[in-house]
């Protein structure tokens, strides 16, 4: 993260984070974000549910089978279980926070909405976006309880089927949060300038893209 803005220091960066077991790393996770500079957390809150891996095959592959390897996560959750020199010794190591996130550091239940003032109190000078919103309720929900932003996604179809498309609620979400300062922004299948103008028009403050950034990167 340092790296990032000492190198693009005109950039506004943010820091995503999922809701983890552990509060400590996420603390500690943060707390190195605001260091460094980064303006906002943006907190996902869809991923309790695991990915469509019936529908979406991961291919296995030694880079995967070492993701998921149950032994060296266990390793890494003992490691970043409460101790922050451990952390700060291990976290550009070989036991990356990836195999940490992936197999033992998401939690598997229900966000508690408190972790948005949780969030908000470790980081004070830090704007909150909550992240994988898809009803009002839920929108105004964030916003009453602290997010500054709220972030319609349905994580690029990737997370549950039969949702609906982010498009499709953004009006509602846009309503939900009217009259509060909170922004609305959109992701989820965004491919053409056409489709951004159509989210801004709806009340989108922004339009995020994932794919075909790294599309375009591949190229080179």
């Amino acid at each position: 993260m340092r790296t990032l803005s000492s190198t693009y220091p005109d950039g506004l960066f943010l820091k995503q984070t999922y809701i983890l077991k552990n509060n400590n790393l996420m603390r500690l996770a943060m707390q190195e974000a605001e260091a460094s500079g980064f303006k906002a957390i943006v907190i996902t809150v869809d991923s309790v549910v695991r990915p469509q891996h019936r529908t979406l095959p991961l291919k296995d592959s030694e880079f995967l089978m070492t993701l998921l390897s149950k032994e060296e996560n266990q390793m890494v959750n003992y490691i970043f279980e409460e101790d922050e020199e451990s952390y700060r010794a291990y976290k550009e190591g070989p036991l990356g926070l990836t195999k940490y996130m992936v197999r033992q550091g998401i939690r598997d239940t229900p966000m508690d909405i408190g972790v948005i003032r949780w969030v908000k109190s470790v980081v004070p000078n830090m704007k909150v976006i909550v992240k994988g919103i898809l009803t009002g309720k839920a929108a105004r929900e964030a916003v009453d309880n602290g997010a500054d932003a709220v972030w319609v996604s349905n994580h690029g179809g990737r997370q549950l089927d039969s949702v609906p498309a982010a498009l499709d609620v953004l009006s509602e979400v846009v309503d939900a949060v009217k009259g509060t300062q909170a922004e609305v922004y959109i992701d989820s299948g965004f491919r053409t300038g056409n489709d951004v103008f159509k989210a801004l028009a709806l009340g989108a403050r922004a339009v995020f893209i994932g794919r075909p950034v790294l599309w375009g990167l591949s190229v080179n």
